[in-house]
């Protein structure tokens, strides 16, 4: 029919239209077509971008141009240059973290001496362009690695998903052995760093969400907190069936991490004799104290001796006025006796994550047993109130700034709602969104 064949016209342009755009762009003339943002007195600046913003870009092509009068760069780089600078700079003037953008490209551009090849991916390979445009204005953690280690453009075209990857970072750290200090270290800080990175990765390129990411850290936690707990045992000249568990808290305890998570943890000592006499001539917390000063070390101190994570024991019994590692009766009596209800709803996030299986097992039930203990829903609604409104004056909305995590409605919120279900209606789950969406047990 006639109508018919209009529609069989209109869907030919249609896709012809977009076979010439697609052509135009990848057979445009650079001369005529892309911005120039190498020339000095002629770079195509916005209107209305600010001066001291401008400058700030200005001086990072100032660099890029200084490079190329340097020498050293094949003939084919200005035009590489440009075709990338073309993409970059518009969404870099348009991003925050912009002008840091633009310095990592220097910086990355000064590593890749020597090894071109890199220059013409991150040119030619739309893939990997608009990755490494995004990735360069990221969160530091991911976008100052990229920066330092070109071989990492090639990230966007090898990576099979996070799971395989991690996993195998995972499994490294698992089969770490403590019978030589140094060498253990050396492994536990590259696999932990490099499962660091792929994570980030994967969450910068959305090839995973935000619940997914976060859960990936922790069991990159977990597994760092077992090889680190194994090394220091090791170290002492302990067996690895001595009851030190480590107590993940906070973010880490809930799997809710980002790369930049602190570690919040509790070292517990599950013995029901602390004070029995071990084959060194010590006590049993005695030894637990110093296997978990060690297994701290390991997990904070920078690569390539450590873990490299930032860590907090404040959520101990007492504080900083405690112990560093409480024994298992300790715990139970202090939750019982002295714990304050924040300190209850901080136990709601708590996993056992390192030790052997008998002693993690003692102290999840205890936690469980704390956690399920009967509280009055008015008086627990009260407290809580009262905590979320002083939280709210100490950090003092500023107008016209929103505070994603203090004001009313944020993410405290959030999690103050899901410690509630935990406490008052003993919802058995760790997580804010798992708590929140599970049944009563």
């Amino acid at each position: 029919s006639a109508a018919l064949g209009e529609e069989r016209v209109r869907r030919v342009q249609k896709e012809s239209a977009f076979v010439a755009e697609r052509f135009a762009a990848l057979f445009r003339r650079e001369a005529e077509e892309a911005p120039d943002w190498l020339a000095e007195d002629a770079a195509p600046w916005p209107q209305g971008i600010e001066p001291e913003r401008r400058r700030a870009f200005a001086a990072g092509l100032a660099e890029i141009r200084e490079l190329l009068e340097q020498g050293g760069f094949p003939p084919r780089a200005p035009s590489k240059l440009r075709r990338f600078l073309a993409e970059a700079m518009p969404a870099w003037i348009e991003d925050a973290n912009g002008v840091q953008a633009l310095a990592r490209w220097v910086a990355l551009l000064r590593r890749m001496r020597g090894r071109w090849g890199y220059l013409d991916l991150a040119a030619d390979h739309e893939g990997v362009r608009r990755w490494l445009i995004g990735v360069l204005s990221a969160g530091r953690f991911v976008a100052d690695r990229v920066a330092q280690d070109p071989a990492l453009l090639e990230w966007p075209i090898e990576q099979q998903g996070l799971g395989e990857e991690l996993g195998a970072w995972i499994a490294r750290l698992d089969a770490i052995a403590a019978d030589d200090e140094e060498a253990a270290l050396r492994a536990l800080a590259r696999a932990t760093e490099q499962a660091k990175l792929a994570v980030a990765l994967a969450a910068d390129a959305h090839l995973v969400d935000g619940v997914q990411a976060g859960a990936a850290m922790a069991d990159l936690a977990d597994a760092a907190a077992r090889a680190a707990r194994r090394v220091a045992l090791g170290a002492l000249g302990l067996d690895e069936e001595f009851p030190l568990v480590v107590v993940a808290m906070g973010k880490w305890g809930s799997r809710e991490m980002s790369p930049a998570s602190d570690l919040d943890l509790v070292f517990v000592l599950a013995d029901d004799a602390p004070r029995r006499m071990l084959a060194s001539g010590r006590t049993a917390m005695e030894m637990a104290q110093r296997a978990a000063r060690r297994t701290l070390q390991t997990l904070t101190q920078a690569p390539p001796f450590g873990a490299g994570f930032a860590v907090d024991a404040r959520l101990r019994p007492a504080g900083q006025a405690g112990v560093l590692c409480v024994s298992i009766q300790g715990l139970a009596d202090y939750y019982r006796k002295e714990a304050m209800l924040w300190e209850h709803q901080a136990l709601a996030r708590a996993r056992a994550v390192a030790g052997p299986d008998g002693a993690r097992a003692r102290v999840e039930a205890l936690i469980q047993k704390i956690l399920n203990i009967p509280r009055d829903p008015e008086e627990v609604a009260r407290a809580m109130r009262e905590m979320k409104a002083k939280i709210e004056r100490h950090h003092g909305g500023k107008p016209g700034v929103i505070d994603l995590k203090h004001d009313p409605g944020g993410m405290v919120d959030i999690e103050f709602a899901a410690q509630y279900a935990r406490l008052v209606l003993h919802h058995g789950e760790t997580g804010v969104v798992s708590t929140l969406a599970a049944p009563p047990i």
